[in-house]
């Protein structure tokens, strides 16, 4: 059902006007198929809500309406421009009064708070200096301590850059000293030396002489306990042999292989100085060698095997030789991808 409004009358009768008239009067009648009252009904709504007034009548109250309207929301304009004028005309007023001052408290607030930083930052450097300095002798003690732990190479590189380090910690004292006595205060100088001396300060970090004689003992440390499983190595490896030859666990070649890397592994264990980092890594091809299973060589699907897993193994838990416990830097040669190679370099 739809009222249907000639063509400029769409003001005197909208859609939702319509829709409503429709509902109140025309649909309870002709839901019961009383067509004839629905009609009437909806004509006599209709009539009802245009009143009485002619349609020009209408029109020009339509117009008064609007023009009293437009009145109201110009008048409702102004006063929000004037009252805007005068909101400017305050905040630019608070600007140049207050402005300059709150600029001026900002940046003297900054720079006490650089001035303080540079403070602080001065005198932590001078307490790293001092403590490297009452360190250095220490460390250059500990070094001839060690001496005869550690090949001549590694001795010549440590003791050069303990050599040095009096030379580098007098220069950054230097450009401490000349950024403590800088005197101009402006913002973008403190801020200058501020940076420059979080820079002096991460420069010294880098210059501690227990940092090289750390690297030493962890050198010496990682040796001490590639020897220990060499040894226990060169002992187990041996059994394992005869297991896996009796029991034909891998290829005789695969074997053959493994014994040659053993009796390398051996011989490098007899010299005056032997490298155990590069006997461990032997060590851990052999293991490698005879836990391939058979034909593995071609076929790299299959398994590996290992000393713990293997029910024949005469003894179990030398796998991995806490190959992966450590962070050590002859860890990785325990399963790893190479298998063998020396550790070696600077610290």
């Amino acid at each position: 059902v739809r009222i249907e409004v000639g063509y400029g009358l769409e003001s005197d009768l909208t859609d939702s006007e319509s829709g409503q008239i429709i509902r109140q009067y025309a649909n309870p009648n002709f839901k019961v198929n009383n067509w004839p009252a629905g009609t009437e009904a909806t004509v006599n709504g209709i009539i009802d809500y245009l009143g009485s007034k002619p349609f020009q009548a209408r029109v020009e109250a339509r117009a008064e309406e609007k023009k009293r309207q437009e009145e109201v929301q110009a008048r409702i304009n102004a006063e929000f421009a004037v009252a805007l004028k005068y909101v400017f005309l305050v905040v630019l007023a608070s600007a140049v009064l207050f402005g300059p001052p709150a600029v001026l408290l900002y940046r003297r607030h900054r720079r006490n708070e650089f001035k303080d930083l540079i403070k602080n930052s001065i005198d932590t450097g001078r307490e790293s200096i001092a403590t490297i300095r009452g360190k250095y002798l220490l460390a250059v003690a500990r070094l001839e301590q060690l001496a005869k732990e550690i090949t001549p190479d590694e001795y010549g590189a440590a003791s050069n850059k303990l050599t040095v380090l009096p030379g580098k910690i007098s220069k950054t004292e230097g450009d401490l000293n000349i950024i403590a006595v800088d005197q101009e205060d402006t913002l973008s100088a403190l801020e200058g030396r501020y940076y420059a001396l979080r820079d002096i300060l991460n420069n010294l970090v880098q210059l501690s002489p227990g940092e090289i004689i750390n690297g030493i003992e962890s050198r010496i440390h990682e040796r001490k306990k590639a020897e220990k499983k060499s040894k226990e190595l060169f002992e187990a490896i041996p059994k394992r042999v005869v297991v896996v030859r009796e029991k034909a666990l891998v290829d005789e070649a695969q074997i053959t292989q493994a014994e040659q890397k053993l009796g390398e592994a051996e011989s490098q264990s007899r010299v005056d100085s032997p490298n155990w980092l590069t006997i461990y890594a032997l060590l851990v091809v052999v293991d490698r060698l005879l836990n391939l299973p058979r034909h593995s060589l071609s076929n790299d699907n299959h398994r590996r095997l290992n000393y713990s897993t293997h029910p024949d193994s005469p003894y179990s838990g030398f796998s991995s030789y806490d190959s992966g416990s450590s962070n050590s830097s002859f860890g990785g040669f325990g399963g790893g991808s190479s298998g063998g190679g020396g550790a070696s370099g600077d610290f």
